[in-house]
């Protein structure tokens, strides 16, 4: 704000000369007036970027419906819907990746961005974008017991009925945007853009005063200022002769003189770190380490709030303590190809992916393959028995003091032992009277 604010900054000399003001003009003097809303903001080209970049990386992730068995696993539910308004058609005029888009855009700017999800009976018909600034909410005053109803033009809504996306929220139904929390930094680089437009409209001339040490009469006056006023009005070659006597006094600083250029820079860095990015992620100039941080300080806490807004609204009551959304993020994080590719070598070779399930990834079409690639040199443990096993000796022992040997195979001649009536390669034990045994 010191810079614009030096541009209205008046230099008068307290001496006996008299001064002739050149007054500013209209464009000028609304830079001081200026307020910051949406559609300015928008014009910040950092506040442009960062918005664009968050919303676009989470408008084209798909989003996964997952039911909870209760005994800490997890199964992905394909068949469900609701998935198709999501990721295919939302039954309104935007599309999936328009509707994510613009309720991330409400969410960021405004602090809160609105779904109507339609039902019929039991069943999602349509998932709806709300613009925020169609919805309106009216509360109680209870600060525990709170409660809402939602008002979008002449309808009114119980407040689950709404899917709410809440940023910095206190109410649980509105809450609290970049443009609200940071109106001065926001003004301000605003304004610098109008400045720099300025200059550009008006050649990059200086505003000051003119100065003589001789009494003027009024009609000189006059025909100074509109002769001033024609010299700064376009951009043609003019020419303004001063009179003797008459000297120009500087009332503010050239854009090079006040560093305007390093100030709009330092305010662009400060607006991405609100976003909690950088410029260099917004550039495009990033490494892969400081695209990863961007991702995980900027777009998946985004997520996290937009997959509990749906559990909350688009689960049905009885659905909530086992069903959850959850965005697919692995496309996110794929990297390059090369990175890619031997990340799913290392799983290939760690065993625990399989080929088909890296072909899935890739969208290629599966092989039929189902077998586990393991190396002879693993020692593999049955966890619930405490059986150690060897594939490259075909030996497997039971833990325990000493260890018991339950099976071995000669590895010279491939041909199987007995070792205590237990065939090898056949994990067995032998009951403790010794009359049969059990296999395990």
């Amino acid at each position: 704000m010191g810079i614009i604010n030096r541009l209205f900054r008046r230099e008068i000399r307290a001496d006996d000369a008299q001064i002739v003001e050149v007054q500013m003009d209209d464009e000028l003097k609304r830079l001081l007036g200026v307020s910051i809303s949406e559609e300015t903001a928008m014009n910040i080209p950092a506040v442009a970027a960062c918005v664009n970049f968050i919303c676009g990386k989470i408008a084209e992730l798909p989003i996964r419906l997952y039911k909870d068995d209760l005994s800490g696993k997890a199964e992905e539910v394909t068949n469900d819907a609701r998935l198709g308004l999501l990721n295919d058609e939302t039954g309104d005029l935007l599309d999936p990746f328009q509707m994510k888009f613009a309720v991330v855009r409400d969410f960021l700017l405004h602090g809160s961005g609105y779904l109507f999800p339609e039902m019929r009976g039991n069943e999602f018909v349509s998932l709806r974008y709300v613009d925020k600034r169609n919805v309106q909410f009216i509360k109680n005053e209870d600060p525990i017991f709170k409660t809402a109803r939602c008002v979008i033009g002449t309808r009114t809504f119980f407040e689950d009925e709404i899917i709410r996306i809440c940023r910095n929220s206190r109410d649980g139904v509105t809450g609290r945007g970049i443009v609200d929390e940071n109106r001065e930094i926001l003004e301000t680089a605003y304004k610098e853009i109008l400045f720099e437009k300025y200059l550009v409209r008006k050649g990059g001339n200086k505003k000051g005063f003119l100065q003589t040490d001789q009494r003027v009469e009024q009609a000189v006056i006059d025909d100074i200022r509109k002769k001033w006023e024609e010299f700064y009005a376009n951009n043609e070659s003019t020419m303004l002769v001063l009179n003797n006597g008459l000297k120009f006094v500087e009332s503010s600083n050239t854009s090079v003189e006040m560093q305007l250029d390093e100030s709009i820079r330092r305010n662009n860095e400060m607006i991405c770190q609100l976003f909690g990015l950088s410029s260099r992620v917004i550039s495009g100039t990033a490494g892969d380490d400081e695209y990863v941080t961007a991702i995980k300080t900027a777009v998946i806490p985004v997520c996290t709030a937009f997959q509990a807004a749906l559990n909350k609204g688009f689960l049905l009551p009885s659905q909530r303590k086992q069903y959850y959304w959850q965005f697919d993020m692995k496309q996110l994080l794929k990297g390059d190809i090369l990175k890619r590719y031997q990340a799913y070598s290392t799983a290939l070779k760690d065993g625990w992916l399989q080929k088909d399930e890296v072909r899935y990834e890739e969208d290629y079409e599966p092989y039929g393959f189902n077998f586990i690639t393991l190396s002879l040199s693993d020692v593999l443990l049955d966890m619930d028995n405490r059986v150690l096993y060897t594939p490259n000796t075909n030996q497997a022992v039971r833990l325990g003091e000493g260890g018991i040997s339950l099976g071995t195979q000669t590895p010279d001649t491939g041909q199987k032992n007995v070792d205590n009536g237990v065939e090898s390669g056949i994990i067995e034990e032998r009951s403790n009277d010794g009359s049969h045994y059990k296999k395990r």
